[in-house]
């Protein structure tokens, strides 16, 4: 997360997976802010949090063991307790999908050539005054 000059006296810490918290140090490389993580022992998923006035925080992966990447496929359920608290939709089944039709699109977004007839028409209206009323040398 590049910083601007101002902002290099910002607090950063790293929190590790199993909760243990670090300072980190910034670097000034031409005028942005560099923060370098020390070498992880544990794998897992790491917090960078910058103190105020940003109040900001990034996770980074890092060391992930090979085990992270399983390609098996979950089920509704498996999905749904892995997130708790999100809305989970899963759908197997696409050919009952129906996309909306065109009048049902054209309806909805009925406003957009008007305006954009005005905004040309006030364009040239605009430029016409100002070479009709405008003031000549």
């Amino acid at each position: 997360m590049p910083l601007p000059k101002p902002a290099f006296d910002v607090p950063v810490t790293l929190v590790a997976p199993d909760g243990l918290q670090s300072p980190l140090r910034q670097e000034d490389q031409g005028g942005v802010s560099v923060v370098t993580t020390p070498n992880v022992d544990l794998a897992g998923v790491y917090e960078i949090k910058f103190g105020p006035p940003i109040d900001a925080s990034q996770r980074l992966a890092f060391n992930t063991p090979p085990t992270e990447s399983n390609l098996a496929v979950y089920s509704g359920e498996e999905l749904k307790s892995q997130f708790p608290g999100w809305n989970v939709d899963v759908r197997s089944d696409w050919e009952r999908e129906t996309a909306p039709s065109t009048d049902v699109l054209s309806a909805e977004n009925s406003l957009h050539r008007p305006l954009l007839w005005l905004a040309l028409f006030l364009a040239f209206f605009e430029t016409a005054l100002a070479w009709r009323c405008g003031h000549h040398a």
